[in-house]
């Protein structure tokens, strides 16, 4: 597959967008609609083996999927599944923080309450180098975000960044 040559990954999809690459780069995962379209309650998360092409959906229900990321060791897929209000409005969801295994096996919720926002679902999802923490980013008023971390077990979930503007970021360690 890395060869240098294109090569289709998710061919056949109704819908496919991609989140990320494995450390490894020996998987990657995508968010791919399940019958709804584009719009966010539709969007399933999968992970698919570069080498056997085989495709799994992480997802353990049809609620969108706003992010995902990779573990930095590569071996854990964290990432926010957002249920949208009555109206049908994102602006206004019930989102959760999920982990899952490297395959995309086993998905446990992280016992959190993110907190509401009226300005669309959270995103932007990060691990800490040290793979202890997630990061987050909120939307806020006017255009800004808020950065949010949290420890695995869904302890600590404190604002780290507020009005921290609209782009997402990265988390690196220092050199």
């Amino acid at each position: 597959f890395l060869t240098g040559q294109d090569s289709p990954v998710t061919e056949g999809l109704n819908w496919a967008d991609f989140q990320a690459w494995s450390p490894d780069a020996q998987a990657m995962l995508f968010t791919t609609a399940s019958g709804f379209g584009m719009d966010l309650p539709g969007l399933q998360l999968a992970v698919i083996d570069i080498s056997t092409q085989e495709t799994r959906v992480i997802t353990p229900d049809d609620r969108g999927v706003t992010s995902a990321a990779w573990s930095p060791t590569g071996q854990r897929i964290a990432f926010i599944q957002c249920q949208c209000a009555e109206d049908g409005s994102s602006s206004s969801a019930t989102c959760t923080l999920w982990l899952a295994d490297r395959r995309g096996a086993n998905p446990q919720p992280i016992p959190v309450e993110i907190p509401p926002t009226y300005a669309g679902p959270p995103g932007c999802l990060a691990w800490t180098p040290d793979g202890s923490r997630l990061v987050f980013a909120q939307p806020g008023p006017a255009s800004t975000h808020t950065l949010w971390t949290v420890r695995l077990d869904g302890t600590d979930l404190r604002p780290v960044v507020v009005d921290a503007g609209q782009n997402c970021f990265e988390i690196r360690p220092e050199p």
